[in-house]
C-alpha cells in the first residue's frame, strides 16, 4: 500500500533542483554539498500538495463538465440570478403530478409547468 499522491512528480522537481543547485546557480551554504538532498524534501513535499490540489480542482471541474467555452444549458428561459426555476423527474402516477403542483403553487410558485425532456 505504497501510495502517495503526487509521485509521479518527484523524479522531475528532484532533477530540476539538482540541475539548479549544482549546474545552474551552485551556491556554497556553510561548506554544505551543492547536492544535499535533505534540502530537497521540503519543496517535494510542496509539489505533491500543489500538484494533489490541481488533480483535484481538474477532476471537480471535468466531473461537474465546467471547462471554458461550454455553453449554458438552461432548463427554463429566464432563469436569472434573482429568478429559479426547480425541475423535478416526472412521478409515476397522475395523481401525484397534480400533489406536487399544488404543493408548489401553495408555497409561492408564480408558475408551474410541465414539460417533455429534451435529449
Amino acid at each position: 500500500m505504497d501510495h502517495v499522491a503526487g509521485r509521479s512528480d518527484r523524479p522531475l522537481a528532484l532533477a530540476f533542483q539538482y540541475y539548479t543547485a549544482v549546474f545552474d546557480w551552485p551556491l556554497d551554504v556553510g561548506g554544505k554539498p551543492e547536492n544535499s538532498t535533505l534540502a530537497f524534501v521540503p519543496i517535494c513535499f510542496e509539489l505533491t500538495v500543489l500538484i494533489g490540489g490541481l488533480g483535484t480542482a481538474g477532476a471537480f471541474l471535468l466531473r461537474a463538465r465546467l471547462f471554458p467555452g461550454k455553453r449554458e444549458q438552461l432548463p427554463v428561459l429566464g432563469v436569472t440570478d434573482n429568478v429559479f426555476a426547480v425541475v423535478t423527474p416526472a412521478p409515476a402516477e397522475s395523481n401525484e403530478s397534480e400533489l406536487a403542483r399544488r404543493i408548489m403553487m401553495e408555497n409561492g410558485a408564480d408558475e408551474v409547468e410541465e414539460r417533455e425532456a429534451e435529449s
